[in-house]
């Protein structure tokens, strides 16, 4: 590894630019640019008609790229210096114009010269040295994109990208198939306390007051698909009777209603290098909002946040320099000096609630609920968190773990850590395409999770359409019974005729088990680690969808048989 990073930065070190320019009064100069037998990049001129020959320089490395800015109108528009496959490269520029030139490749500092003129006869050298980045330091989205460029795009059009998006400007920020046009004008509050009494802090409460225009905004929330949620220029999240924006029916609902200047410390799942704000360990916040407790390398979750900080990989563009597959951050490195910056965080880091590891200990609930039981350590993932009778949002990990609530210390109902089901990427077959827009009419990728069809690889014999028992429902889908509305992240939908009320996301729990009667735990904060008849079944049996079985005795009923 030491000698491919080491022969990488000699060659970006010592990057030569040398513009022979023609003596003959020509208005503008074409150069060509390849890399030399010297490791050298060299510009050449064109004289007369004449070209150098190139047939040396088709070295040059095609992730750098120069762009030659004229600095005063009247001398056209940028031109750019970039690799490609030949190794011939042209760029025209004005005899007598001033330019800036800029020079960049992912994993090196930016280059910048402010000034400079193209005389109209000598010959110039223009020498430039791109400094490699620490490793560790994370390159951005953008940069990514520079080398994997059809991947970043099909996963610019996932959900993970738009978990905070910055404002800039008075500018709305856009999303791949949403828009949330309208939402901002609408945001208010009751000016009510929880008491019905008038509240003494008017509007919104975050203490800037309803914000007007997206100048009053810094940063959104979500926007992808099902909410959108908005922060103040104080760092603050916008709390109140109407400040949530639900994309399915353009409808306000409340957030935090009566929490004035609500912290936003949602950054280990919203945004990527993220570390809490900690008097010793980082005594920083986001562009020094008062709000924000802590800092981020880039909003939302881009590519960084699973596969880690990538200046290494960049430099070398070797697979072994960046994590391919995360396995979950620990305690221990999360309480470390760097509070896991730049490491890779796995699905299951997120994709739970009750396991998350939060600051100031980093110690999960479920982790310490199994302790006081006299259990072990839980060391990814948690019980199935619920609130009014429904799963909360964002704990696919947990579900698929199927931890029963009540005997946490016993971890998981499901596998053991050799199976399959841990993984992910079994299911979803492509984690950087979308899922939930998967089957858009706009959307030009491949699914990014796999359908029934999928289901019926492993599991042949289960297919409703070959079972003679099935009658009527040889149509369904496996996700049908098997990944019901069971969780809710922005809307909840009433209860049709004697079925349950439902949510806005799939449960991963797949299990059914139809002689269990207790979806919910009784003081109503966590699910059982299977799916009962209620939502198996009376999601359509309810007696409007098909005929009403909410009073029948399904406990013996084999569908697959």
């Amino acid at each position: 590894m030491a000698s491919s990073v080491t022969s990488m930065r000699a060659a970006l070190l010592s990057v030569c630019i040398v513009a022979l320019i023609g003596c003959d009064g020509d208005s503008t100069t074409t150069v060509y640019t390849g890399f030399s037998s010297g490791d050298s990049l060299a510009f050449h001129t064109s004289v007369r008609g004449r070209t150098f020959d190139l047939d040396s320089f088709d070295n040059l490395d095609e992730y750098v790229t120069i762009t030659f800015t004229p600095t005063a109108p009247g001398f056209g528009s940028p031109e750019q210096v970039s690799a490609t496959v030949d190794g011939a490269y042209a760029v025209f520029l004005a005899s007598g114009a001033n330019y800036s030139v800029s020079a960049r490749r992912p994993g090196y500092v930016d280059y910048a010269l402010t000034n400079l003129t193209i005389p109209d006869s000598a010959n110039i050298v223009l020498n430039i040295g791109l400094e490699p980045l620490d490793e560790n330091v994370y390159v951005k989205s953008a940069a990514c994109g520079v080398c994997h460029e059809a991947l970043h795009a099909r996963f610019r059009r996932s959900a993970h990208p738009y978990k905070i998006s910055e404002v800039t400007g008075n500018t709305r920020p856009l999303f791949p198939f949403s828009d949330i046009a309208g939402a901002l004008a609408g945001v208010n509050d009751d000016d009510l306390t929880d008491g019905g009494v008038p509240d003494p802090h008017p509007g919104t409460d975050n203490s800037l007051g309803t914000p007007q225009f997206y100048s009053d905004i810094s940063f959104v929330i979500g926007g992808y698909h099902w909410k959108a949620r908005f922060i103040d220029n104080d760092g603050y999240i916008v709390t109140g009777s109407n400040v949530q924006f639900n994309l399915a029916n353009n409808s306000l609902t409340a957030y935090h209603n009566n929490e004035v200047d609500k912290p936003f410390n949602c950054g280990n799942c919203h945004t990527t290098g993220w570390r809490h704000y900690d008097t010793g360990l980082n005594p920083n916040r986001q562009n020094d909002l008062p709000g924000m407790d802590g800092t981020f390398a880039e909003p939302g979750i881009q590519c960084e946040a699973c596969h880690g900080a990538g200046s290494l990989h960049s430099q070398t563009t070797l697979a072994a320099d960046i994590t391919l597959k995360a396995t979950p951050r620990t305690t221990l490195q999360l309480l470390d000096q760097d509070q896991g910056y730049g490491r890779a965080i796995a699905c299951s880091e997120c994709h739970t609630r009750d396991g998350e590891k939060d600051w100031p200990n980093y110690v999960s609930a479920a982790t310490t609920a199994s302790l006081m039981a006299g259990g072990p350590e839980i060391p990814e993932g948690g019980r199935i968190a619920a609130s009014g009778g429904l799963i909360r949002h964002h704990e696919q990990f947990d579900e698929v773990l199927g931890i029963d609530p009540d005997n946490v210390q016993n971890g998981s109902t499901r596998f053991n850590p050799n199976s399959l089901m841990w993984d992910c990427g079994q299911c979803h077959s492509d984690p950087h395409n979308t899922t939930v827009n998967q089957d858009h009419p706009n959307n030009p990728d491949l699914p990014g999770a796999i359908s029934s069809d999928g289901c019926l690889v492993c599991h042949p014999a289960y297919d409703p359409a070959s079972n003679p028992n099935t009658f009527g429902m040889k149509t369904l889908d496996c996700k049908d019974c098997h990944m019901p509305y069971m969780a809710a992240s922005a809307l909840k939908t009433p209860a049709v005729g004697t079925g349950p009320v439902t949510g806005d996301i799939r449960t991963h729990i797949f299990t059914i088990d139809l002689t269990k009667t207790d979806q919910i735990t009784s003081d109503g904060k966590f699910a059982y680690p299977y799916i009962t008849h209620d939502f198996a079944c009376l999601q359509c049996h309810n007696g409007v969808q098909a005929h009403d079985r909410s009073g029948i005795d399904d406990s013996s009923y084999q569908f697959h048989q």
